[in-house]
């Protein structure tokens, strides 16, 4: 049946699942805000593509949120990525860009002390979660 919160509800053995038509869903961003425009592109994102983030979306995000892989190569532009869980701590190799979930990385550095990914033993290609830890 029809749910509070708009949609219609119905229950299943592994519980309730809510379920939404496209008019049951009001709109309440313009157009004009590019966090809606971005939110709308993951959405309707089919699989392998990305969404594009525009310079003003990115000047929104607050750093904790964005993280930067440089291109690599001269012609090639960085890449913008958005930590959606920011509770969770995210390790990357400045060497060679790649990024790590900080347990998966923690353990594997701590045996190897090196990137995983390139194995590059440098210290200072490491960019720890917590700024402090950065030099």
């Amino acid at each position: 049946g029809k749910s509070r919160a708009g949609g219609n509800e119905r229950s299943t053995r592994g519980g309730n699942v809510l379920s939404f038509d496209d008019e049951d869903i009001q709109d309440t961003f313009s157009a004009s805000d590019p966090l809606a425009q971005f939110q709308q592109q993951l959405l309707a994102g089919t699989q392998g593509s990305l969404p594009k983030a525009s310079r003003k979306l990115l000047e929104l995000l607050s750093a904790d949120e964005v993280l930067v892989a440089a291109g690599g190569y001269e012609g090639v532009p960085a890449r913008y990525f958005r930590l959606m869980m920011t509770d969770l701590g995210i390790i990357k190799c400045r060497s060679c860009q790649h990024m790590f979930t900080e347990d998966d990385f923690e353990m594997q550095y701590l045996v190897e002390a090196q990137c995983p990914f390139c194995r590059s033993k440098n210290p200072e290609d490491i960019q720890w979660p917590n700024p402090a830890l950065n030099n």
